[in-house]
Parts: structure tokens; sequence; C-alpha cells
């Protein structure tokens, strides 16, 4: 890979990620807007705010070390977060 190619890919890499960062905030954003509309307390979207970043990592985490399946996600979030599977 030359230089100028290498260039060309950080630049395109980097605005790809800057993107993703943009898009994350605004759909925060609307989320907290939607609850807030639908009457939801403000301490209750911040818990649920805090319960998908937290389930997001999670999930992250467990993808970085490798888990593929549907299923097996289904299964691992289940425990943690109290829900049925």
């Amino acid at each position: 890979m030359t230089a100028r190619n290498y260039r060309w890919w950080a630049e395109i890499s980097l605005l790809e990620n800057c993107w993703k960062i943009v898009l994350r905030r605004e759909a925060t954003k609307r989320t907290k807007a939607l609850y807030k509309a639908k009457g939801y307390p403000d301490s209750w979207i911040e818990k649920r705010m805090r319960g998908i970043a937290i389930r997001e990592e999670l999930t992250d985490e467990w993808h970085k070390r490798g888990m593929k399946l549907q299923r097996e996600y289904a299964i691992l979030s289940s425990k943690p977060f109290g829900t049925r599977s």
C-alpha cells in the first residue's frame, strides 16, 4: 500500500467513525425526546438510557471476543438484565 493510498484510507476511516458518533448522538437525542413526549419522568429516561448504553457496551465486548450467534446474545443478555428467554 502506498503512502497516498494509506492516507486516503485513513481519512475515509476517520470520517466514517465521526459519522457513527454523530448518528449515535442524534439517535440518543431523538429517543430521549420520544420518551419525554410520552410523559416519562426524567429520572426514568436517564435510567433507561444508561441501561441501553450498558447493554450496547456489553454486547460489543461479547462480539469482540468472538460471539457470533444471535441466540447466544439472547441467552446471555436475558440473565443480567432480568428478562426471560
